[in-house]
């Protein structure tokens, strides 16, 4: 895994997925305007990341959580060597954060200015398997 940082304060998603996949920031999608937050383009934002991953050869599980704590599953259910983004409450506020999992810790956080602690809840995960 490499280590991208975000740029700006709205490009987490960015950097955890240049993080995963290895490849450069730039080869990523825009989904969510770095400056404002807001989603780049009308429609599903979940959708412009299945498409993007699929053009990689991967396939995109999307599930919920709740909780303070990582999914005890998650080295079990992926892996203990198997990363994953996981979408965070932030300390900051709306609109949350995106940080990359490994099994059930949390492997890296792209925020060059990392609040303690790093997130205040799980919202949800998303795995990329090889299609």
């Amino acid at each position: 895994m490499l280590e991208v940082e975000q740029r700006t304060e709205f490009d987490c998603l960015q950097a955890c997925l240049a993080s995963i996949f290895e490849c450069a920031y730039e080869e990523t999608p825009e989904i969510f305007d770095p400056l404002t937050g807001k989603q780049m383009k009308k429609g599903n934002w979940l959708h412009q990341l299945r498409w993007w991953a699929e053009g990689r050869g991967h396939m995109v599980d999307v599930f919920f959580l709740d909780g303070l704590e990582a999914p005890e599953w998650g080295g079990k259910r992926f892996g203990p060597r198997k990363h994953w983004m996981a979408g965070v409450i932030s300390p900051l506020g709306p609109p949350g954060h995106g940080i990359v999992m490994l099994g059930d810790e949390i492997a890296y956080n792209p925020d060059p200015f990392p609040t303690d602690p790093v997130h205040l809840g799980f919202r949800n995960g998303y795995v990329f398997s090889r299609a």
